[in-house]
């Protein structure tokens, strides 16, 4: 959850990764680096969420709407595999 943690805080940077994946976060320790931001892009999201990354267990997929931002959640969902 700490890599998405990252993410989020990226997020509310106003940058979006644009190449999220296995080979682009370094780890040491508890130390954990996102690398390559050859393709990242302005990130403009107008929504307030402090998003919460967390295993859905024994509940559904949050809906897009109520999670808040849709480049996150489908990172969450597809990329990371979180909720499923």
């Amino acid at each position: 959850m700490r890599i998405l943690d990252s993410l989020g805080q990226l997020h509310r940077c106003g940058l979006h990764h644009g190449d999220f994946a296995e080979r682009n976060v370094l780890m040491s320790g508890n130390d954990i680096r996102l690398i390559d931001f050859d393709q990242s892009v302005y990130h403009d999201c107008d929504c307030e969420a402090s998003f919460e990354f967390r295993p859905a267990i024994g509940k559904q997929i949050p809906d897009v709407t109520e999670f808040g931002c849709p480049t996150l959640w489908e990172i969450c969902r597809s990329d990371m595999r979180i909720w499923g």
